[in-house]
């Protein structure tokens, strides 16, 4: 991963936890939650308080739950505002922490700056019995905590003054004592912006779970089923048995056809009109697949264009026909023409992509889905489904992993979202 790091592709956007005040914050979470604290001195975080550093010395990237149905977030400081989420339990999670550094971000400075925040992302289950279960996640709420309980004194504190302000117990003892006893622990709370409410959030129609080895959900966007569930672990499926209706395994074959006629996504050559170069990008990651597999030592992202036609010609009876039928299809685009001729399973599942008219909440589900079905396209492959690129990234040989980080260099856009 160290030129990933260098390049600003791995690790980027992570806030330095390095004072032993932030340190010991963390770790009172931590203990709040009911999860052993760390012995690091220094480590980071991202946008939900989870940590790469902590989640390898505990050996564990779930470590910020209880079970699947029971996850929880660290808020430590306002520069969490729209950091990456690198291990997202839900595809939604990075909106729903948006959500609360928008509507609680003047909260959230003044509550940081005496303590830390920790969120309980409640679903109102306590345990996935099996992936039915996630049908009834309608909704989340987020109950948000502090270390001292600063939200709670506040709103106790608040609540004296009114009575002592507002009726006849202003002479009552044992009242101006609590009040005085709270402003000694607490400070004087009574203007200060430290209450933040449960907060609902109900974007939670779509979205991919790690939940059961990984499972993306699709409701109210169908054409035809009331929903889907598509499941990576293939084991499951045999669970519900092989013709159970809207359940599927992400390696079904039927798969890319099913989400067309859903109208989850869509392959209308007219989309590559406007995206020229993601041909020409899918159909050089299909050439380097083929080309580290005979010549793994040599230097792709130093190739010219003669050499790369030199190659072509050489693995000409390796390279699968899909490189030569995406050749084709740029030529006919680039000079003004709509191909319309018809496409093999293979090509349909290259050059699918989500139905623009979905929300783009839902877009990024799919996209992830896609790239996780077929992941040739580095570049979406990356962009969309980066613990997917991580993993293969890993097994590659050096001279593509090369090639890998000066394609991203080149072609990587990255999104507002993340």
């Amino acid at each position: 991963m160290k030129t990933l790091r260098q390049e600003g592709l791995f690790g980027e956007g992570l806030v330095s936890i390095n004072t032993p005040l932030l340190v010991n914050r963390y770790n009172a979470c931590l203990e709040d939650i009911g999860i052993e604290p760390t012995r690091l001195r220094f480590f980071s975080i991202d946008g939900i308080g989870w940590s790469p550093e902590v989640a390898a010395e505990k050996r564990d990237n779930f470590y910020l739950s209880h079970g699947g149905a029971n996850q929880f977030a660290i808020i430590l400081t306002p520069k969490q505002y729209k950091k990456p989420v690198y291990f997202p339990f839900y595809s939604f999670t990075r909106n729903l922490m948006k959500k609360i550094f928008d509507e609680y971000m003047r909260q959230i400075v003044d509550i940081t700056g005496q303590t830390a925040i920790w969120l309980d992302i409640d679903q109102e289950l306590s345990h996935y019995l099996n992936p039915l279960d996630l049908l009834m996640v309608d909704s989340i709420v987020v109950h948000v905590f502090t270390v001292n309980d600063i939200i709670q004194a506040a709103e106790k504190q608040r609540e004296l003054t009114r009575r002592f302000m507002s009726t006849d117990d202003w002479f009552d003892s044992e009242l101006r004592g609590q009040i005085i006893e709270s402003a000694k622990a607490h400070g004087d709370l009574r203007f200060r912006s430290v209450v933040i409410p449960d907060i609902p959030f109900n974007d939670t129609r779509c979205f991919y779970t790690m939940a059961f080895d990984g499972i993306y959900l699709f409701r109210d966007v169908l054409q035809h089923e009331k929903s889907m569930l598509i499941l990576e672990n293939e084991e499951l499926i045999k669970e519900f048995g092989e013709d159970m209706g809207g359940i599927f395994s992400v390696s079904a074959s039927v798969l890319p056809t099913r989400l067309i006629f859903e109208g989850l996504a869509r392959f209308d050559m007219r989309y590559y009109h406007k995206n020229p170069d993601a041909l020409d990008i899918k159909r050089e990651c299909m050439f380097v697949d083929i080309l580290s597999e005979h010549y793994p030592e040599l230097r792709y992202d130093k190739l010219n264009m003669g050499q790369k036609k030199k190659f072509v010609r050489q693995l000409k009876h390796y390279l699968p026909k899909e490189f030569f039928e995406l050749e084709r299809l740029a030529r006919q685009i680039r000079s003004g023409q709509v191909p319309r001729e018809n496409l093999s399973y293979k090509m349909i599942k290259i050059l699918m992509y989500p139905n623009p008219d979905l929300p783009l909440s839902v877009q990024d589900v799919l996209w992830q889905l896609i790239t996780e079905t077929e992941p040739l396209d580095i570049v979406s492959l990356y962009t969309y489904n980066k613990s997917r690129f991580f993993s293969l990234y890993e097994e590659w040989p050096r001279t593509k992993r090369n090639w890998a980080v000066e394609l991203l260099r080149c072609h990587y856009v990255p999104r507002m979202s993340e």
